[in-house]
């Protein structure tokens, strides 16, 4: 088989490293690859995007499997194995990027949620309805993210000055993109604000005695900061910090009627290690000291 640039590579002989992919030192690149038999690849430092452009097969992406023909767009996470039988060969466009081509700020996890307070990405994570990893693109829109793939493997094979720049106005135009194909699937605008919100709720409640920040909470719903406290209270009618003092101060209130716990293991216990902290929100919520509910409430 003949192949028409060095981007064109059979995954049988692309060099790989103890079975992962050799990521080049750029935060980004682009790359055409043909899939021509079933394998397993997990590239780890990066970010990527697939998209199929022909041919049909299986996937798996971690312990998902999916049924895959041309227009699936994919996005991972780094270090998600990715498991592919083709059918017919799939050729397949990519692009891998670190999340430090946005931010230098980022936490490197390599996921999406890095990503999540980046203003130039907030389209995308504004839309929950937005299937993830794998979904499929419309066929009118399939030359459009066909062609912005393209010119990524052209900015990458030519080794643009210019690269990073581009590279992340395309990435952003993919994923926003997709976060618009997407809004029509939500037949109650409503739903996925209220079931973002729900998921945070669960969270807190079960982790409300680890340390929980504005920004810990952004990225494991996948929205920026801003959305994130805007939808909670609109959801909610109380701010994050409140719903964690009532949660924290609620289990406090069962540890002191419950249990002989010092105060003092029973604040670390409900996520705080300052006693004026502790005992002023529990004044605040059961207009009560610590020892005063204990007084009155502890069960014999």
């Amino acid at each position: 088989m003949a192949y028409q640039s060095q981007n064109e590579i059979p995954m049988g002989v692309f060099a790989l490293t103890d079975g992962q992919l050799s990521a080049p030192p750029s935060p980004v690149h682009a790359r055409k690859y043909i899939f021509t038999g079933s394998g397993t690849i997990c590239n780890h430092g990066f970010l990527e995007l697939l998209f199929l452009v022909s041919g049909s097969g299986q996937i798996s992406v971690g312990e998902d499997s999916y049924s895959i023909k041309d227009g699936q767009f994919i996005v991972l996470n780094a270090g998600t194995e990715f498991r592919y039988i083709p059918d017919t060969p799939l050729i397949i466009y990519s692009c891998s990027f670190s999340p430090t081509l946005f931010s230098s700020k980022t936490n490197r996890n390599c996921c999406m949620a890095d990503l999540a307070d980046v203003p130039i990405l907030e389209g995308y994570f504004q839309n929950s309805a937005v299937p993830f990893p794998v979904c499929r693109i419309d066929q009118k829109y399939f030359a459009l993210f066909r062609d912005v793939f393209q010119k990524m493997i052209t900015l990458t094979e030519n080794g643009s000055p210019v690269l990073l720049h581009f590279m992340r106005l395309y990435i952003a135009e993919l994923l926003t993109k997709t976060a618009e194909l997407f809004w029509p699937e939500v037949s109650d605008p409503t739903w996925g604000d209220a079931d973002i919100i729900r998921n945070v709720l669960s969270y807190i409640q079960q982790n409300y005695a680890s340390r929980l920040t504005y920004d810990s909470l952004a990225k494991m719903a996948l929205i920026s900061r801003s959305k994130l406290f805007k939808l909670f209270t609109e959801e909610t009618g109380q701010t994050i910090n409140d719903y964690i003092k009532k949660i924290r101060i609620g289990q406090a209130c069962v540890l002191l009627a419950e249990t002989s716990k010092s105060v003092y293991d029973i604040m670390l216990e409900v996520g705080y290690n300052d006693m004026k902290m502790f005992c002023r929100y529990f004044k605040e919520i059961t207009e009560m000291t610590p020892s005063e509910y204990r007084k009155l409430y502890k069960k014999t």
